[in-house]
């Protein structure tokens, strides 16, 4: 599982660093070639379903969210290297009503002397003096009010900010590539379990109709927001008619897994490939 793919020296100059959520251009591409030197065969998401008893080592790249750096700086490498990969795409970032909140809060802290937050509770006032404690509240606060809340919370300086969400142009582009695999990751990226059941199946079932009227292409694998799930999320994510999801569970998959609860493990910057399947969850001979 991976989010966001970033030129190294971008990456080294985060204000606050996110290994689980951002790796380097060259992490991914050392990511290929560690694992193909150490046997391991690099398929879809798809075809290790199909058959997940299949003997050998296998891997599964997912990218989740849909972040404009994949356009330009992982799908170059995956291209490139003949990888197949699925993009689970959160369909409020190219209809531009969302946008990615933490990379959005440091630009902020970066240009403004002070923010104004408009949180449910009242509004708060941040200092930027010193940036990367700024961001750190910034985010806590929108975490506590619910992520929901974030776009409310910074929308008076929606129109000064950078937009880091793949558009509908980039993603056509990418369901034509033989090699991507196109899911579903809901509208707005909620907790599935927090919302109630009705929301809850508007999420699922409207993001998967988006991306296959506008992409024109089969939308059949889906991957929970946060990796939170319930029963009845999953009786929504059965209903709208998905043949598979993925979870955040850091494991490897196995032929007994519901496939509506299929194991991820976490692609993490400054971590090797022998760190990710060596580790606790790690066990050769099993699809990842």
């Amino acid at each position: 599982m991976l989010h966001s793919v970033v030129p190294d020296l971008e990456l080294r100059a985060r204000l606050i660093r996110r290994p689980r959520q951002e790796i380097g251009e060259s992490e991914l591409l050392r990511l290929i070639s560690d694992a193909r030197g150490a046997g391991w065969n690099l398929v879809s998401l798809g075809e290790l379903l199909d058959d997940p008893s299949s003997p050998g080592d296998r891997l599964a790249l997912t990218f989740d969210d849909g972040y404009r750096d994949f356009y330009d700086h992982a799908w170059p490498t995956l291209r490139s290297e003949h990888a197949p990969y699925s993009l689970f795409v959160t369909s409020g970032y190219p209809d531009r009503t969302l946008f990615h909140v933490s990379l959005v809060v440091e630009d902020l802290v970066k240009t403004h002397r002070e923010i104004d937050l408009r949180l449910p509770d009242g509004s708060r006032t941040i200092s930027c003096d010193d940036p990367v404690q700024a961001a750190r509240s910034i985010n806590d606060l929108l975490w506590a009010a619910g992520l929901e809340s974030a776009d409310g919370a910074l929308a008076r300086y929606r129109e000064s900010v950078t937009d880091y969400g793949l558009t509908w142009d980039h993603l056509h582009e990418i369901a034509s590539d033989p090699l991507a695999t196109i899911g579903g990751h809901t509208v707005s990226h909620p907790f599935l379990d927090l919302i109630d059941v009705e929301q809850c199946a508007s999420e699922v079932e409207s993001n998967r109709e988006r991306l296959r009227f506008v992409l024109g292409v089969p939308v059949d694998l889906f991957a929970y927001p946060f990796g939170r799930h319930t029963d009845a999320v999953v009786d929504s994510v059965r209903a709208a008619g998905y043949r598979a999801a993925v979870t955040t569970q850091g494991r490897d998959v196995a032929a007994d897994d519901s496939w509506l609860l299929v194991p991820r493990l976490c692609v993490e910057s400054g971590k090797s490939f022998g760190d990710l399947v060596d580790g606790p969850a790690g066990a050769p001979g099993t699809p990842r």
